[in-house]
This record gives C-alpha cells, sequence and structure tokens, in this order.
C-alpha cells in the first residue's frame, strides 16, 4: 500500500519480472524523485497510479493490484486480493 498523488494504491510487492520484492526488504518503493515505483533489484520503474512497468526488463508487464477497502481510518484486504486480471 501506498499514498500516490493523495490517493491510496495498492499492489503485491513483487516485480514482474522475477519474485522479488521491489523494496528490497527496506520498505522504500519509490523513485528518488518520486514519480515511479522502482525495484531495487533490477531496476524496472512502474506507474504507481495504474502498475504499469514503463522501464525495465519487464516493460509492458502490471504489478498485480490488491483490492482494499478503508474504514474508519483501517486499511482492509479483501478476501481474493490481488486480482486475477
Amino acid at each position: 500500500m501506498a499514498r500516490f498523488d493523495g490517493k491510496l494504491v495498492g499492489y503485491e510487492n513483487v516485480c514482474r519480472h522475477l519474485p522479488l520484492s521491489l523494496d528490497g526488504g527496506d520498505g522504500e518503493i519509490f523513485s528518488r524523485d518520486g514519480r515511479h515505483f522502482f525495484c531495487q533489484s533490477h531496476g524496472a520503474l512502474y506507474e504507481p497510479a495504474t502498475g504499469l512497468c514503463v522501464r525495465g526488463p519487464c516493460e509492458g508487464a502490471r504489478l498485480k493490484k490488491l483490492k482494499f477497502a478503508v474504514h474508519d481510518g483501517v486499511i482492509w484486504l479483501e478476501q481474493n486480493s490481488p486480482e486475477t486480471k
């Protein structure tokens, strides 16, 4: 889960190139300029609003989106998350 442009977005923390976490375990997922999610292992860049990989070995692939809801300030993942589209 992350906040981008004032909106909450949620994706699996797994690169689409190889099944490794984007953050490398340190919790940092944004590129230096804050405009993309960044895979620390492969250098892939993803658009936070869509999950689309715009640069790197998995260009054109999308992060797996998580279904979630916010109730009383608490984030709840929906039962069938992530989406299987």
